[in-house]
C-alpha cells in the first residue's frame, strides 16, 4: 500500500476517536480530524474500505450523518502489513511501519515477533455507568476518573498501607523546620511517548497545581518550586508543612507531559482508546514500578445501567457470565451537610452534589422542605449556601480530609471570619505537628468540632465493594472503591 505508514496513523487518529464500535458522524469532522480536505476524506476512506479496516455508510443530503464502523484494532491492522512485508523480505520498510505514530520500532518489532507465537492476551474489562470524562489530573474531580489517572500517571509519592513510599522521588528530606523540602528523583523514567521524564516537568505540573483555582486552598502555603538539576526538586514552604510528601501523592500533583493529541503519563497502563462507549489502558513496558502482568483494561459505558447501579459497588470482569466474588474496603466515602447553623435555612435552596447517593439522600431527609440546586461532584467554587456533599478517603484518609477542608469554601457559607480563621489557622497547626499520629489526632478534634458547633452534620458512611472475577488474584480494594490493575494476575481455570 502507498504511504501505508501514514494512512495507518490516519487511521489510528479514527479508532481513538471513535472506537471500535459503529458511530455517526459527518466528513467535515474526519476532514478536520484528518486536516485534509473533505474530498480527500472519500479517498482515504475507500482505501480503508478495501483493506477491512473500516465500514462506511454515507447517507445524502446536507449535514447527514453517516454510519462509521472501525474493524480492526490499529496495531493488528500494522501487523497484518508487516506479516506481508515479512514474506516478501521487505525488512526496512517493515521497521519503518512499526514506527508508525512515533513508536519505538525496535519495542515494536520484539511485540510483533512475539504475537506471531502468542496463544492470547491478558485482558479484564470494566462495566460502567457512564461516559468518563477526559482524564486530565489537575481537572477531574469524580472517583473513577481519580483513580484510572493513578494508573495512567506518576507523583512524586504515593500512599501504601497508609506509608509514604516513593514513585517518582526514590528519596526526600526537609530542613530542620520543615520549610525546605528536597526531592530526588529516578532518572530511568520515560512517558508512554519516548520523551524521558526530567525534574522540570514536575516543577510545571506542581506550579500549575498551585495557581488551579479549586485545588489552590490546599497548596497555598507553598511558596517556590524549582529544580536545581534534572533529577531533584526544591520546594519552598511560607510556613512549615511535616506532611508534604504525603499531599504530593494526591492525584492532581500527577506528572504529565502534553503530545500533539492528549496528555502523556509515564504510569503502568498508557492511554490507547477514549472513544464514547471505550477507554482502552495497555500495559506499560518501560514502566519504572512493578510491570503489570496484564495486557489491557477496557472500560465499557453502559449509560442504562445507571438507575441500578450503586455508587460504592464496581466491577471488574474477564467476561459475562462466569463466577464472581465481591471485595471489601477498609476505605469509605462519607456524605456531609455542610451548613451555617446560624442561618435561617428553610428557605433556602441547598446545594447537592449529582451523584446517585447524593440526590437519594436529599430525598430521604431533606428534599420535602427544601429546594435542590444540583453542582458538579466535588467542585465548592460555586456554592452560596448549604451544601450535601461526600468526602471519599481514596488512598489516605489524612490527605483527603485535610484536603477537603482547605478547599471547601466555608466562607460562601456566611459564617463569621472568627470561624472560618479558626478553620485555616488549625490546619496550618496540623500541618507543623511532624508526628503524624498527632496530626491526626488534631484533624479528629477539628472534625468533631465542626460537628459540635453544627457545620458539618454527617449523615451516612459507605463502605466500598469491588466485584471481581474469581479467577483474579492479588486483588485488595483501595480508597477509590477499585484495585490497582497493575498488581493483577489471572489464574489458570
Amino acid at each position: 500500500m502507498k504511504n501505508a505508514k501514514r494512512k495507518l496513523e490516519l487511521y489510528e487518529q479514527l479508532f481513538r476517536t471513535f472506537g471500535p464500535k459503529e458511530s455517526r458522524c459527518q466528513v467535515s469532522q474526519l476532514a478536520s480530524l484528518w486536516c485534509v480536505s473533505e474530498r480527500y476524506v472519500f479517498t482515504l476512506l475507500k482505501t480503508m474500505e478495501d483493506i477491512g479496516w473500516v465500514q462506511w455508510q454515507g447517507q445524502s443530503g446536507r449535514n447527514k450523518k453517516a454510519r462509521l464502523t472501525c474493524c480492526v484494532e490499529p496495531i493488528d491492522a500494522c501487523y497484518a502489513l508487516c506479516h506481508n512485508l515479512a514474506e516478501s523480505g521487505q525488512v526496512d520498510e517493515l521497521i519503518k511501519l512499526l514506527a508508525f505514530g512515533g513508536r519505538d520500532a525496535g519495542q515494536e518489532l520484539q511485540s510483533f515477533l512475539s504475537d506471531t507465537n502468542r496463544s492470547g492476551k491478558r485482558e479484564v474489562y470494566i462495566p460502567f455507568h457512564r461516559e468518563l470524562e477526559p482524564l486530565h489530573p489537575q481537572r477531574v474531580l469524580r472517583r473513577t476518573e481519580r483513580f484510572l489517572i493513578t494508573q495512567i500517571y506518576q507523583r512524586l509519592t504515593k500512599i501504601i498501607n497508609n506509608e509514604v513510599v516513593g514513585d517518582l522521588a526514590y528519596h526526600w528530606q526537609s530542613n530542620n523546620s520543615g520549610t525546605e523540602w528536597y526531592f530526588q528523583i529516578r532518572n530511568d523514567v520515560y512517558f508512554h511517548h519516548g520523551h524521558k521524564l526530567v525534574a522540570q516537568d514536575a516543577v510545571r505540573c506542581l506550579t500549575s497545581v498551585i495557581q488551579n483555582a479549586r485545588w489552590a486552598g490546599g497548596y497555598r502555603h507553598i511558596k517556590n518550586i524549582n529544580a536545581p538539576s534534572e533529577d531533584s526538586i526544591e520546594i519552598s514552604l511560607h510556613h512549615a508543612d511535616w506532611h508534604l510528601p504525603r499531599l504530593l501523592a494526591n492525584v492532581e500533583s500527577s506528572i504529565f507531559k502534553s503530545s500533539s493529541t492528549q496528555l502523556v503519563g509515564s504510569g503502568a497502563f498508557s492511554l490507547d482508546v477514549f472513544s464514547t462507549h471505550m477507554m482502552r489502558l495497555s500495559r506499560y513496558a518501560r514502566y519504572s514500578d512493578q510491570n503489570p502482568i496484564l495486557d489491557k483494561v477496557e472500560v465499557w459505558f453502559y449509560p442504562d445501567w445507571a438507575s441500578s447501579k450503586v455508587c460504592a459497588h464496581n466491577q471488574v470482569r474477564l467476561q459475562m457470565p462466569e463466577n464472581t466474588k465481591t471485595l471489601h474496603s477498609d476505605h469509605h466515602s462519607t456524605f456531609l451537610l455542610v451548613q451555617n447553623p446560624t442561618a435561617e435555612s428553610q428557605t433556602r435552596p441547598i446545594y447537592v452534589e449529582d451523584t446517585s447517593e447524593s440526590r437519594r439522600l436529599f430525598e430521604q431527609l431533606i428534599g420535602d422542605d427544601r429546594q435542590a440546586l444540583y453542582l458538579e461532584y466535588g467542585n465548592y467554587s460555586m456554592i452560596h449556601g448549604d451544601t450535601l456533599c461526600s468526602v471519599i478517603e481514596e488512598n489516605d484518609s489524612f490527605s483527603s480530609w485535610m484536603s477537603f477542608f482547605s478547599t471547601f469554601s466555608f466562607e460562601q457559607l456566611g459564617l463569621n471570619e472568627e470561624v472560618t480563621s479558626y478553620i485555616t489557622a488549625e490546619l496550618n497547626n496540623i500541618r507543623k505537628e511532624n508526628v503524624l499520629a498527632n496530626a491526626q489526632s488534631l484533624l479528629s478534634q477539628l472534625r468533631s468540632w465542626l460537628i459540635e458547633k453544627g457545620i458539618i452534620k454527617e449523615l451516612k458512611t459507605e463502605p466500598f465493594q469491588l466485584e471481581i472475577s474469581d479467577r483474579l488474584k492479588g486483588c485488595t480494594v483501595n480508597g477509590f472503591g477499585w484495585c490497582e490493575l497493575n498488581s493483577l494476575l489471572i489464574a489458570d481455570r
